[in-house]
């Protein structure tokens, strides 16, 4: 796949804006209870490392070489995956595997060639302890380059009284290790003018660590679905609890230099509640609500934001002439993120800081299609935000506007 325009990621204040080359192959051997899987992938891109618009007068962002406009990132996965499972029993269903990966990243903005390994071994038990419980517990054992070994464990239960109604729980306990860049980044953080004390300094050196903890979550969750009107209403409720900690973020070494350490905590929990509905054999609905709240100790841009209430509601219709459709109305609370400090210290000569609160929004999408060839094609036509409700979805992004597209989809 090839793109000659990329709007990438806004990290704090910077952006990347590149095209890409995106390279991929696979190939996989599968039975009913044996897979071996094998894929390759390859990201090459040259970058233009530049900040957000409100900073591009006063920050720029190079490699060691002073390059800010042709800066080559090339990164390649490689990975091998194998897992098999028995029947232990009547009662028992024993699922074991191993996963074994290769990352490497080239680029003038790290501090040298890098890459790195991981083998993980994993093994699962599901155990139907009665007729209306089942229990699913596993554990996976990970080897990195960069960090100890982890260990991930699991167990959930299933617990279903009665038939279309089950309730379920869930602990688990996940690791993410650090990514090449923050291990070996090697940037220049450029000003147009000296920065007050305790800097006293036009450019900051940006750099990777090698002394980093894995970053942590701890989840439990609880659950509920039942089927209502003979199978034709699904309700699903669910509650959840996330600990973080160990996040990595950016910290300031000194007054020239800034560097990645792990550091803080931070909850995140809220609920859930669905339904999905058969009006008629042509006709469905459906419902959500979410509610979200987040306690947390990391500061500057590692703080996490997001919307506290999400909800949304549609139907979607398909009739035997051939034309189907599907409108989904979707409301998306107000949430706060995090700015960069670049904002307040510039603040003195001449930048200006975004409002950190984005406002709450509405969405209507709208689907229209038509199948023939005996169903063999399909002619549609989309609008998405319908109404141009006209938002962001963060304090430093694009302002998202409404977009209609057609599609032509062939079976061949």
């Amino acid at each position: 796949m090839n793109v000659n325009r990329y709007d990438g990621p806004v990290v704090d204040a910077f952006q990347l804006s590149t095209p890409f080359t995106d390279s991929y192959a696979n190939v996989a051997y599968e039975r009913p209870n044996v897979f071996v899987r094998a894929w390759w992938r390859e990201w090459n891109a040259t970058n233009n490392e530049t900040t957000t618009p409100a900073l591009a007068d006063f920050v720029t962002v190079t490699n060691k070489s002073g390059d800010s406009t042709h800066v080559p990132f090339i990164g390649n996965t490689y990975n091998v995956e194998a897992q098999q499972s028995l029947d232990l029993g009547t009662t028992n269903r024993l699922t074991y595997g191993l996963n074994y990966r290769l990352n490497t990243l080239s680029s003038t903005s790290l501090n040298s060639f890098s890459k790195e390994t991981r083998f993980g071994i994993y093994v699962q038990d599901e155990w139907h302890v009665t007729h209306v419980l089942t229990a699913v517990a596993g554990a996976r054992y990970d080897l990195d380059t960069f960090i100890h070994a982890t260990i991930s464990p699991r167990l959930s239960l299933l617990y279903t009284p009665v038939s279309d109604h089950t309730f379920r729980m869930g602990l688990s306990v996940a690791y993410r290790p650090p990514t090449l860049f923050e291990t070996n980044a090697d940037q220049r953080i450029n000003l147009t003018f000296p920065l007050p004390p305790p800097f006293n300094t036009s450019t900051l050196t940006s750099q990777g660590s090698t002394n980093l903890s894995p970053e942590e979550i701890v989840s439990y969750d609880l659950g509920y679905q039942g089927w209502y009107l003979r199978h034709r209403l699904r309700i699903r409720t669910d509650l959840f609890f996330n600990h973080l900690s160990n996040l990595i973020q950016g910290v300031a070494t000194s007054s020239t230099t800034s560097s990645f350490s792990n550091g803080g905590v931070g909850d995140i929990y809220g609920g859930e509640a669905g339904a999905e509905l058969l009006v008629t054999r042509w006709l469905s609905g459906f419902a959500n609500f979410s509610y979200q709240e987040i306690s947390q100790t990391f500061t500057g841009a590692s703080q996490r934001g997001a919307p506290s209430v999400k909800a949304s509601g549609g139907l979607r219709g398909e009739w035997d002439n051939g034309i189907n459709g599907e409108v989904g109305l979707f409301h998306v609370g107000s949430a706060t993120y995090p700015i960069s400090n670049l904002y307040s210290v510039l603040a003195p000569f001449g930048a200006v800081s975004p409002n950190p609160t984005v406002g709450s929004y509405n969405l209507l999408n709208i689907r229209v299609a038509y199948k023939f060839w005996h169903e063999n094609a399909e002619v549609a036509v989309t609008a998405f935000n319908a109404l141009d409700d006209r938002h962001k979805e963060n304090p430093i992004g694009d302002t998202i506007g409404s977009r209609v597209m057609g599609w032509l989809t062939l079976k061949l």
